[in-house]
């Protein structure tokens, strides 16, 4: 089957990479762009590319086979009147049929539709998400021919919920993760987190903690399709990073009402300083080591806190999302050779680092009692390790 080619469906027409200047793009890992114009991010599975950026009102992407596609339109507010006036617009434009729910994005309403429509010839299936914010209307689609549709369903959503409507969003659950299960979460209970003698309350819902197990199974199958590293690991690695960073993002926020719990801690213990990052390491070394098995092996942030276990990198996304919030700078480091996962922290001291991106980072073992900068020695080697920037 040839790409779809429609007078409908602009972004399917150019197949060669259109770039302006106000869509800068993070060549580093991946595909990670930024329209500076209508203020959104998205972060694209790897390998995807932009296929029409003329108008940045309508930016189209496809995947390396030009199989599937990705296009985020911006809209003035005073083109449609409401949001069944919008959501009406693309099920006349491209005669559209299926299902469509309301939701919240970020407070702002939403409508998810799984839509099957005409491409020129060819029958097509997807997402759409419609989003209400205060300057414009926003739809994020994905989709794919019929036959392929089950082939790419996880890779169309995580593309449309790796949107980001804002820098403050980035840090908060993406849209389909919103639509699973609502943010903030409607049905939390208050948990005791044990840190030496004190318990520490965390309000959370057990619907957001499977909402994050579901992405993180997602996001593993569409990581299993990669190739393990040869000697130069390429894009792979990339997807890799990826996967890392869609976890944190999904999970930022929901860590954060441990934040003031963990100063009011640190205050009390006088502790503080770079010797924050060291008694947090300590703490989360403490807990039982886990494996969850699953796709992923991963286990969902809130429960390694709740349940105190994990794994190393289970650990290491809990440890690096609690640093940045406590305003330290830490990366996650994973390798395929030694099978492992650590974390980066820019702070001064002696031992071990890790260079990555100009910067050298103090290695932290979450798996073994060992203070920071120490690591074992047969898995000392820089080249094993793939630094991953989570932010």
């Amino acid at each position: 089957m040839r790409p779809f080619r429609s007078p409908h469906i602009r972004a399917l027409v150019l197949f060669t990479l259109l770039l302006s200047s106000v869509l800068s793009v993070g060549e580093l890992h991946a595909r990670r762009l930024h329209n500076e114009q209508y203020g959104y991010y998205i972060d694209l599975p790897v390998g995807w590319n932009v296929i029409d950026a003329e108008d940045l009102s309508n930016v189209g992407f496809a995947d390396p086979l030009s199989r599937a596609v990705v296009q985020v339109f911006a809209f003035e507010r005073e083109r449609f009147g409401s949001m069944p006036e919008l959501v009406g617009y693309f099920r006349n434009r491209y005669d559209a049929r299926g299902d469509e729910s309301e939701f919240r994005y970020q407070g702002a309403a939403a409508v998810l539709a799984d839509l099957s429509f005409a491409a020129g010839q060819h029958p097509a299936r997807g997402y759409f998400t419609f989003i209400s914010d205060r300057e414009y209307w926003y739809v994020v689609s994905g989709f794919a021919p019929v036959d392929d549709y089950e082939i790419y369903h996880d890779t169309l959503l995580s593309a449309v919920d790796s949107f980001a409507l804002g820098e403050v969003a980035r840090r908060y659950p993406g849209p389909i993760s919103q639509f699973y299960y609502p943010y903030p979460a409607p049905n939390t209970q208050e948990f005791e987190i044990a840190l030496d003698q004190y318990a520490l309350p965390l309000p959370a819902d057990e619907g957001e903690i499977e909402a994050s197990e579901v992405l993180i199974e997602r996001e593993a199958r569409l990581l299993n399709t990669w190739y393990r590293p040869g000697p130069s690991g390429g894009d792979w690695e990339d997807a890799w990073r990826r996967f890392y960073r869609t976890i944190y993002r999904d999970n930022f926020m929901r860590l954060a009402p441990l934040v003031p719990e963990l100063l009011r801690y640190f205050a009390h213990e006088k502790i503080d300083g770079d010797d924050v990052p060291a008694e947090l390491l300590r703490w989360l070394q403490s807990f039982a080591y886990r494996r969850v098995g699953g796709e992923a092996d991963v286990q969902a942030p809130l429960s390694s806190l709740i349940s105190g276990s994990g794994d190393c990198d289970s650990l290491g996304v809990v440890y690096a999302i609690l640093l940045h919030h406590l305003g330290y700078d830490a990366i996650l480091m994973v390798s395929h050779r030694f099978g492992h996962a650590m974390v980066g922290v820019d702070i001064p001291g002696s031992g071990a680092r890790f260079p990555f991106e100009g910067r050298e980072w103090l290695v932290a073992e979450l798996t073994a009692p060992v203070a920071i900068g120490q690591i074992d020695q047969e898995q000392a080697d820089p080249a094993g390790w793939i630094g991953v920037d989570l932010r």
